[in-house]
């Protein structure tokens, strides 16, 4: 049986990447990823799934709104979608402000930190492909080396890291 052991820890995705070796968590990169991760899902988490949310309507379906109306309520108060939808303007710009250390990352990396994608690539893509579900947002202009790693992101397979990292260290 594997669960996590604290609201930080990575087990589950430790033991998928032994399990099927993925490579995701080096340890020459342990301590980083672990920094990392945590500022993924404290400081990006957030905006993403508020600025998804405000856009709830038009994706959950009408026998199961009442469950998500009363899910988000309990958690973080009455009326917070209202409140979040009143607050989208700056919750773009902070979820771009805080976007920045990622895109100085790879400005001089094909991911966020070496040849291949490890797990804070994955990380940082779930959160943004949830802030991006909607349809209604995009990322951020100025962020285009960002924009950039999330088109290779969507492309990445297994199978393919060994080409990738030839292919990102001849450029």
């Amino acid at each position: 049986m594997v669960f996590e052991v604290s609201e930080d820890s990575q087990v589950i995705a430790k033991y998928l990447d032994a399990k099927f070796k993925l490579n995701l968590f080096p340890w020459e990169l342990e301590g980083v990823q672990s920094i990392l991760w945590r500022y993924i899902e404290n400081e990006i988490e957030g905006p993403c799934f508020r600025l998804n949310d405000i856009h709830w309507r038009e994706m959950v379906p009408v026998s199961d709104r009442l469950r998500f109306l009363r899910h988000k309520e309990r958690k973080f108060g009455r009326g917070c979608i209202d409140q979040w939808k009143g607050e989208q303007r700056e919750l773009l710009k902070s979820l771009a402000e805080r976007l920045i250390p990622f895109e100085e990352m790879l400005m001089f990396r094909p991911f966020l930190l070496d040849q291949q994608p490890r797990f804070v690539d994955f990380d940082l893509f779930g959160m943004l492909g949830n802030f991006l579900y909607s349809g209604h947002h995009r990322l951020p202009a100025r962020h285009a080396h960002l924009q950039q790693w999330h088109r290779r992101m969507t492309q990445v397979q297994f199978k393919s890291f060994a080409r990738e990292k030839e292919l990102y260290t001849r450029h």
